[in-house]
C-alpha cells in the first residue's frame, strides 16, 4: 500500500505496513522553496516516510497561475 501525500497540516500519515507515522522532523528544500520536507517514523515498524509538501499559499497561487 502506498501512503497517500500528506497535507502541510497532518501530523500523522499511513505507512505500508498499515501502522500510523507521526511526524518527527519539517526542513526547507533549498533547491525549491515553495516546498517543505517533512519527515514521519511509523511507530509501528519504524520505517521513515519522506514527503515534499507544499507551503502554505502555494496552492492558491499555484491555482491561479493554471486559471491565467
Amino acid at each position: 500500500m502506498i501512503p497517500k501525500i500528506p497535507s502541510r497540516i497532518d501530523a500523522f500519515v499511513l505507512c505500508p505496513c498499515s501502522g500510523t507515522a507521526g511526524i518527527a522532523t519539517v526542513a526547507p528544500i533549498p533547491e525549491d522553496p515553495d516546498h517543505m520536507r517533512h519527515l514521519y517514523t511509523c511507530l509501528d515498524c519504524g520505517k521513515d516516510l519522506s514527503f515534499d509538501v507544499a507551503k502554505n499559499g502555494v496552492e492558491a497561487r499555484d491555482a491561479q497561475k493554471r486559471e491565467a
